[in-house]
């Protein structure tokens, strides 16, 4: 999701969406919205809450055995490639049947030129495949840790008040602390 203005009945609304504006985007985004001070402050409350609590994670934080977003896409891009490999095979016996019916519906240069679509749309999905392979081995890598956490406790109990941080240094926290944010269908967050 990333942050937008929007006019709401006159009046300037700041929220948060995955909504695309780009006419022909092939991913139009759930169209789920939160507006900006009700997420932020919910994300700062349960790193608050997180670090008063010295790790104990609060109630409103997801557990771990949840399946992360890249193996879900991972799953969806399994399906996919599957599915690829079907229409595949549909379009070759398709193209045996335009060779040997030649005014048939299909003409096999037509016949081709989607399987040569198919290809790269497999191409695709395949070096997107691997990228989210790849990251999810960093995000293995770089885990959270108790130490992380004592660090980071450590430093924001040195800065003094947390009214008095800046937004900069807030975001520096909440990135060492949490590695994604998730807001669901239902508000839940």
């Amino acid at each position: 999701m990333v942050g937008r203005k929007s006019k709401n009945w006159g009046t300037y609304v700041f929220e948060y969406s995955d909504v695309k504006n780009t006419a022909g985007a092939k991913h139009k985004g759930c169209g789920n919205r939160s507006k900006c001070e009700m997420l932020d402050s919910f994300v700062w409350d349960t790193f608050v809450k997180l670090i008063v609590t010295r790790g104990q994670a609060a109630a409103t934080v997801e557990v771990e055995s949840q399946r992360s977003f890249e193996e879900i896409e991972l799953d969806r891009i399994e399906t996919e490639l599957q599915n690829i490999v079907s229409q595949r095979k549909g379009y070759y016996s398709m193209m045996l049947q335009a060779t040997q019916n030649p005014n048939g519906i299909f003409k096999p240069a037509e016949i081709e030129d989607m399987i040569r679509e198919l290809n790269e749309r497999e191409e695709g999905l395949i070096k997107e495949r691997d990228g989210l392979a790849s990251q999810m081995e960093a995000n293995k890598q770089g885990q959270f840790s108790e130490e992380i956490l004592a660090v980071t406790i450590e430093q924001f109990l040195a800065e003094g008040s947390p009214e008095t941080l800046t937004i900069e240094r807030k975001q520096e926290f909440l990135r060492k602390v949490f590695s994604e944010i998730r807001v669901y269908d239902n508000g839940r967050v």
